[in-house]
């Protein structure tokens, strides 16, 4: 477990950290990881950042996760402002300034510093990269349209939506996290790659469906997956991929 709301970097650092404590063998065992969603990026951080290079990492899996981010890690925390409890003065600031709540999420915004970070460095050669990405979002087209609709409507009539603008651009313009065929409800398909990974899975599964048992079977498409990549993966080498 790790805490969402500080930086990816942060988080990658103590995973690395107490990984060392936990695994630690004269026999370096190797390992694969597994990150869903922010989790992905903690574990990408881990494996590419070089002051936490590890070479016992032998394969990276990300399901679901935002490489390219996710727009809505920048819309504005309205149910902050009804929630019982959760109502005070810098709830109201984050709204009004167009701030995310948390670094962590800060760190998910499209083209934020840590994704373009992530993003320029390259991927390891001795590790084998698998992304599998998400496109069966509970919600449909018509259903996204809908939801434009009524937010250009109240934009239009001058509500307190204006001053959120900057944060629901996406909604009123293209919103593929949204959209069945797209995106998984969360992360838009085409942000949930890694420049330079040909090894890319697609499922028909919403962003939760894609790590929670479905109901009516007994296998699940993601830990297939993650099962016979892990089955091909060389003995004695971590991979040669890209």
């Amino acid at each position: 477990s790790y805490d969402y709301e500080q930086p990816v970097s942060k988080s990658a650092r103590q995973l690395s950290q107490i990984s060392s404590q936990l695994l630690a063998s004269p026999t370096s065992p190797r390992i694969a990881l597994v990150g869903h969603s922010m989790g992905g990026l903690v574990a990408r951080e881990w494996t590419e950042n070089e002051s936490l290079r590890d070479a016992r990492i032998a394969a990276l899996f990300t399901i679901g996760a935002p490489h390219g981010g996710s727009n809505w890690a920048a819309l504005p925390p309205l149910l902050d402002l009804v929630t019982p409890g959760r109502f005070d003065v810098n709830d109201v600031i984050d709204v009004v300034m167009h701030q995310p709540s948390s670094a962590g999420l800060r760190d998910l915004k499209p083209d934020s510093p840590f994704l373009r970070q992530l993003s320029a460095r390259g991927r390891r050669a001795d590790v084998a990269y698998t992304t599998i990405v998400g496109t069966g979002s509970p919600i449909d087209q018509d259903q996204v349209a809908q939801i434009r609709d009524l937010l250009r409507a109240l934009d239009r009539d001058g509500s307190v939506v204006r001053l959120v603008r900057p944060r629901i651009e996406p909604l009123l313009g293209s919103f593929d996290e949204l959209s069945r065929g797209k995106g998984d409800g969360v992360v838009a398909a085409t942000n949930a790659t890694i420049h330079g990974v040909d090894d890319i899975v697609t499922v028909d599964l919403s962003h939760f469906e894609m790590v929670r048992r479905i109901p009516g079977r007994s296998d699940h498409p993601v830990w297939k997956v993650v099962a016979d990549r892990l089955l091909n993966l060389p003995r004695n080498a971590a991979s040669s991929g890209p």
